[in-house]
């Protein structure tokens, strides 16, 4: 989302720079990691020298390590979290110090600011800096913001023992139509409007993702024999776990704009992989009539009939997911555990809807029964004053701690003299199944 957010708001001449880091786990410094690890405990120092120096065996012979972090490690991840961290900080750096008078003037550059914990992305609104693990994108506002880029690019890398890739890197002239692919998306500028004058800047899933999973679909159907069972039982257990992995796929791609792109294709193919897999069993004995009576049903979904595949006792679709959600960027610089509490609970109310939100800002934080403050790692709930939960005007409501609502509503159980309250009688907001809600 941050990528296209940053591809929709810019005009002009965008370019994208499409940038892959050439051995990123194989040749990341070690003293920079280290360097940048300075004021932890001396025993997480200790165990990340050990981790880096343990080498690897190869044919019964150990060989040194003096660069990289283990291919497949559990702890290699996040060692290259912390390597590549900053280098947005640094590329703004050279931004902000490197512009002349005359770019003063320039609108782009309003807004900029020194503090390193407050320069976030939307700080610099002519480059977009975006990165997952090793993969990144830059996408500037015009070509030459993209060379002032590339100026410093190669140093800030350098210094952690990177480079880029010159085969798998390249610029992409975005505004003239081209386009680019990260993390399983296709970022693309497509017309739209009467005369196609319009462009609609969108992102799908890749075509390339949609048969590789529809291929690894059939190739598992073929190993199960899917349609091959002695009852309802055997049947319910291999489309259980058929479900599961189509929904995995589905609940990562449903976040693009035009998820329907992907869906449709791996429809078509779902539709086809099953049937043939039918018809491996049954041979000659079977017709897509049969097939379909057998196995696919309908169902009404946001007001038109939708095919769903229903094998045994477990039914399921390529159309059953859903990307209602509420987005509230995070701030480059922020973390959960920065001990920014009043940021953080801010960001909750704000994404659990506009009621909580100015529940907050009225009760100024705190929870209205403790009268402490609302921090982010706790649940939250809203609770009615006169015990009606129809009446859901902004007087009636309080935004408190979720032990505090448990501990009111025992209380007035007993008062009454009805035992315990019932689990799971209120709406919490502060969480979800337990996790809070903190992902952008």
């Amino acid at each position: 989302m941050a990528v296209w957010h940053n591809l929709k708001n810019r005009k002009g001449e965008v370019v994208v720079l499409d940038a892959d880091i050439e051995g990123c786990f194989d040749n990341l410094n070690h003293q920079y990691i280290l360097d940048a690890m300075k004021g932890t405990s001396s025993n997480i120092l200790r165990a990340v020298n050990q981790w880096f120096k343990c080498g690897y065996v190869d044919d019964g012979i150990l060989h040194d390590t003096e660069a990289g972090t283990p291919q497949g490690g559990v702890i290699s991840p996040l060692l290259c979290n912390i390597g590549l961290w900053g280098i947005d900080f640094e590329i703004y750096n050279h931004l902000i110090t490197t512009r002349t008078p005359k770019d003063r003037n320039l609108k782009p550059f309003v807004g900029f600011v020194s503090n390193i914990k407050k320069r976030c992305r939307e700080h610099a609104p002519s480059v977009g800096f975006m990165q997952y693990a090793d993969d990144f994108v830059i996408v500037c506002e015009n070509k030459g913001y993209l060379d002032k880029v590339m100026e410093v690019l190669p140093q800030i890398l350098e210094k952690r023992g990177l480079k880029l890739s010159p085969s798998k890197t390249r610029q992409v002239v975005f505004h003239k139509g081209e386009s680019f692919k990260f993390l399983g998306f296709v970022f693309d500028k497509w017309k739209s409007g009467k005369h196609d004058k319009l462009h609609k800047v969108t992102f799908y899933p890749d075509p390339d993702k949609v048969y590789a999973f529809a291929k690894k679909i059939r190739e598992w159907t073929k190993m199960v024999r899917l349609f091959e069972y002695s009852n309802k039982i055997e049947l319910t257990k291999k489309a259980d776990y058929l479900r599961r992995m189509v929904n995995g796929w589905l609940n990562y791609y449903k976040w693009a704009i035009d998820a329907s792109h992907g869906f449709m294709k791996l429809r078509r193919e779902l539709d086809t992989i099953l049937y043939k897999a039918y018809e491996d069993v049954h041979k000659h004995r079977s017709s897509r009539f049969d097939f379909m009576t057998r196995y696919v049903g309908k169902v009404e979904r946001r007001g038109r009939l939708v095919d769903r595949y229903i094998l045994g006792n477990v039914a399921f679709g390529i159309f059953d997911v859903s990307t209602e959600v509420s987005w509230k960027k995070v701030q480059t610089a922020r973390s959960p555990f920065d001990g920014d509490t009043e940021y953080w609970s801010c960001r909750n109310a704000i994404l659990t809807g506009t009621v909580s939100e100015k529940l907050y800002k009225i009760q100024k934080g705190n929870c209205a029964m403790c009268l402490n403050s609302l921090h982010w790692y706790e649940s939250w709930e809203r609770h009615h004053k006169n015990k009606n939960r129809m009446d859901n005007k902004l007087s009636n409501i309080q935004l408190v701690h979720k032990r505090c609502h448990r501990k009111q509503h025992y209380a007035d159980k007993l008062s009454l003299g009805a035992g315990c309250p019932e689990r799971g009688t209120s709406r919490s907001v502060g969480k979800v199944e337990g996790r809070p809600l903190t992902s952008p």
